[in-house]
């Protein structure tokens, strides 16, 4: 909700960063990218720009860290380009970074009970419901409920879709 402020602070470290490292091919700048396109998402006209932000933090990712492996930084830019996607309506793409997320996180974590992987499990559910795709709704429904309970606020904003758009549960 202050995303003007965000907006600044951002911009404040950056330029800071900018005097600390020689060049922008680092994990910060990365990190960085990706906070600045979420601090952007609600302004639909900046979309390209978002999107590219958010590919070029990817990119950062795979060159600085090598590639060999994957890190907690990059599922979170993959879900943040998810929520970018669905945000547009480009459910197929949405889809496809979500999951990407889901895999890295899966390989990463031992335990779940982490917000980027409740508000992943949110997403998913949500661009089942919005995708019409049932299999997505009824799978991460149940993750988001088994991994997290009935009265975490992610699962209530399930719910709350769930009957904004009059769509059943789906157990």
């Amino acid at each position: 909700g202050k995303s003007e402020e965000c907006r600044k602070i951002l911009e404040i470290s950056e330029k800071d960063a900018l005097e600390f490292y020689d060049n922008k091919k680092n994990t910060f700048f990365a990190n960085l990218n990706v906070l600045k396109a979420g601090c952007n998402f609600l302004k639909p006209h900046n979309f390209q720009e978002l999107e590219l932000l958010l590919q070029q933090s990817l990119k950062t990712y795979d060159e600085v860290l090598s590639g060999k492996t994957d890190y907690r930084e990059e599922a979170f830019a993959h879900l943040m380009l998810g929520k970018l996607y669905h945000l547009n309506k480009k459910y197929n793409q949405a889809k496809k970074h979500y999951l990407i997320s889901e895999q890295i996180f899966e390989k990463l974590l031992k335990n779940k009970k982490i917000d980027d992987v409740s508000e992943l499990y949110k997403m998913l559910a949500i661009l089942g419901i919005d995708s019409q795709d049932e299999l997505l709704i009824h799978t991460y429904s149940k993750k988001q409920l088994d991994t997290f309970g009935t009265f975490h606020p992610k699962t209530i904003e399930i719910s709350t879709h769930l009957d904004d758009k009059k769509v059943l549960i789906p157990f």
